[in-house]
């Protein structure tokens, strides 16, 4: 019976056992099953009958995995039927396992994410995964969820992808860190730019937008040389990779008159402060 059963575990890169069970089985009675509390709980057996105690045993040990995972996994049908719902899961969408599996995935998710929902599900369909895609769920009592979720195919042994494996994490507090941290930045009085290793901008505040007349999206992403004189960019470019190989907090070229350039060409006197 081991070859005839579905393959639902699956690894990702990262050694978090992701995937549960995707289509159910048919237990001695004959009846559909999905997966749930209990079914993770007894562990060997459910994903299939399995003579090989070793195999039963691997069986228990991803059960056991799963169930006390921090992170929320589910299981969803490729139509979108929730087919399993991890303890971490009750605790984030305030759903017991009872009360979700069985029901359509979008008891989870905002009118407005719907279309999104599909598309993964057609990517998944595809035998693509899907990492890190920040997006908004909502719990039980109508809060609404940030949270960054990784979505993996589930295949049978013969390849066919059967269903989806979803670990999401409640990013919530760290968008409010970020947030937060964002207000205090635009808030200064003086113009903030952080950089990239490469001299490219990936953080701007309204001051430097006032100072140099460039909207953020003008500058996020390019190098921070644009905001030089022409004349004065080569220079600065070996300046950065000096100060990048022996990086402090200091005042940028001390003693000296420096310039920045405006998007209109207007040149203007700059005091400028490093800090790695």
């Amino acid at each position: 019976m081991a070859g005839a059963c579905l393959q639902g575990i699956g690894r990702r890169h990262d050694a978090l056992l992701v995937a549960l069970f995707a289509a159910g089985r048919a237990d001695a009675r004959g009846d559909d099953r999905h997966v749930g509390a209990d079914d993770l709980a007894d562990g060997g057996g459910f994903l299939c009958r399995a003579d090989d105690a070793a195999h039963a045993g691997g069986e228990r040990l991803f059960s056991a995995a799963v169930r006390s995972s921090n992170d929320a996994i589910i299981t969803k049908s490729l139509d979108g039927i929730i087919t399993g719902w991890n303890e971490a899961a009750e605790r984030l969408f305030g759903y017991r396992a009872e009360e979700a599996i069985g029901q359509n995935i979008n008891l989870i998710v905002p009118e407005d994410r719907r279309p999104e929902v599909m598309g993964i599900l057609r990517d998944v369909s595809s035998g693509h995964t899907i990492e890190n895609h920040e997006t908004v769920r909502v719990a039980k009592s109508g809060r609404l969820i940030d949270i960054s979720l990784s979505v993996s195919p589930v295949r049978s042994e013969n390849g066919t992808t059967i269903g989806a494996a979803k670990v999401a994490r409640d990013i919530t507090e760290q968008k409010i860190s970020a947030e937060k941290f964002r207000l205090a930045v635009d808030a200064s009085p003086k113009g903030l730019i952080m950089v990239d290793a490469n001299g490219r901008m990936i953080l701007v505040n309204d001051e430097t937008e006032r100072l140099f007349g460039y909207s953020r999206d003008e500058l996020l992403g390019n190098q921070v040389d644009m905001l030089l004189p022409v004349e004065l960019r080569g220079i600065h470019a070996k300046l950065r990779a000096n100060y990048a190989a022996h990086p402090s907090s200091r005042r940028m070229g001390a003693g000296q008159e420096l310039m920045g350039q405006r998007q209109n060409g207007d040149r203007f006197p700059l005091e400028i402060g490093l800090n790695p």
